[in-house]
């Protein structure tokens, strides 16, 4: 019975603390948005709070990622989180001309109105200040649960929050966190200081200029049916990353000119991958591309303000069918088992030129696997497991024949070890 009446009275408490909140609706899939100007806004990366939290504790707000213009060409480095690469809505360090707005579900089920606010950390302390709403009323009637898309500007935060931030004291290279808390209070609290509570929602808006520094390296791109392989490297070089980093992106110039490095705003999106496929170097395989067009690709870091690093090195590569691949790489088998363009298969094409071809015993070897090795081509494009198999013989054969006199010499040196042993023992 005691427990009964602890669990009604736990229940009655939980009832009674959410008589009015102020929440994200859905926290998979936070609408937050930024701008220069209050009346349209483009929208920006948020993340909900670890642990299955809700935003209404301090120590767990909800992040959302806003780019800010500057002096270092930053237009030329967003992409957008639509990937239209238009910055023309950038804040600007004038922050007359910098705003924030999200989308905000407010229930009150008090019997009486409530206002929305807005108040933002200074010394410990959260003083409110101005809010837009650009839609309607900054009230919710009583019994009421509304949606709602609420805003405000940066130079109405500093006109509260004073020297508390540095965007606010005229700095023009940023990278800070600012703290922001969005409740419902009997009145309009401008410029009061504010209590806290688990019924408002915690907000860490995270402002940025910052550029990445440094870039891909693009090493060599292989061709294959549909699709194009990028192996990488350098990708650990890049700044401004780290918890902060969003996806791999790569982007296709409309020419066939191979480019050194570039700015994003030269080439256009064309690509993603997402974090868990994030290789620092390695291989990056594009899909569903057309089978004879060339492609001219770059590759990036992006991190959650939308700033792109400066693109790789470009290589144009043609993706071809598999048939068209086979005859033109001459190497039938192992063309097949790799059923692309690669390292592998350029060696022993190599090594078939310069030496076998060299020799009569050489020679009738070339000529018997062109006459039977198509044959099976069919077949091993149809089999995994052959591919497969196929793959680990040719890495295999590859390293004994790359390494062919290392190998020589570690077996002569252990041979040599071994027999001077046996003759000191004798």
């Amino acid at each position: 019975m005691r427990i009964l009446i602890l669990i009604i009275y736990l229940f009655s408490f939980n009832l009674f603390a959410q008589d009015f909140s102020v929440r994200v609706e859905d926290l998979q899939n936070i609408k937050a948005y930024s701008s220069n100007i209050s009346s349209t806004n483009m929208e920006i990366i948020s993340v909900a709070p670890s642990s299955s939290g809700l935003g209404n504790e301090e120590a767990n707000p909800i992040l959302s990622f806003m780019a800010m213009d500057g002096n270092d060409s930053q237009s030329n480095f967003f992409i957008g989180k639509n990937y239209d690469q238009n910055s023309t809505l950038l804040p600007k360090l004038d922050l007359t001309q910098a705003y924030f707005f999200i989308d905000l579900e407010v229930k009150n089920f008090t019997t009486v109105q409530k206002v929305i606010n807005v108040a933002v950390k200074k010394d410990d302390e959260y003083i409110s200040f101005k809010l837009i709403n650009t839609s309607a009323s900054l009230t919710v009637d009583a019994s009421t649960e509304v949606n709602i898309q609420l805003g405000f500007s940066l130079d109405d935060l500093c006109a509260e929050s004073a020297g508390e931030y540095s965007i606010c004291i005229g700095d023009t290279t940023i990278k800070e966190d600012l703290s922001v808390y969005f409740y419902l209070s009997d009145n309009n609290d401008e410029g009061t200081e504010v209590v806290t509570s688990s019924d408002g929602l915690f907000l860490e808006l995270k402002l940025s200029n910052t550029l990445p520094e440094n870039n891909f390296i693009v090493d060599r791109a292989d061709s294959g049916d549909a699709r194009v392989f990028l192996t990488v490297s350098n990708g650990d070089e890049v700044t401004q990353m780290g918890d902060d980093f969003f996806e791999t992106a790569v982007f296709k110039y409309s020419d066939a000119v191979e480019r050194v490095t570039s700015a994003p705003v030269n080439a256009s999106y064309f690509f993603s991958f997402d974090q868990a496929e994030l290789k620092d170097s390695g291989e990056y395989i594009i899909n569903n591309l057309e089978n004879g067009t060339a492609v001219n690709l770059a590759i990036s870091k992006i991190n959650k303000y939308l700033f792109s690093s400066n693109l790789s090195n470009s290589k144009v590569e043609t993706p071809l069918e598999v048939e068209v691949f086979l005859k033109k790489s001459s190497c039938y088998i192992l063309s097949a088992g790799f059923s692309r363009d690669h390292y592998i298969v350029e060696f022993f094409r190599s090594f078939r030129d310069e030496m076998l071809l060299r020799s009569i015993i050489g020679k009738k070897f070339v000529e018997f696997y062109y006459r039977t090795s198509p044959m099976y081509t069919g077949v091993i494009l149809k089999s995994r497991p052959l591919q497969l198999v196929i793959r680990a013989l040719a890495h295999a054969g590859y390293f004994v024949f790359k390494y062919f006199a290392v190998i020589i010499i570690l077996f002569s040196g252990l041979y040599l070890y071994k027999a001077r042993r046996n003759y000191g023992r004798s």
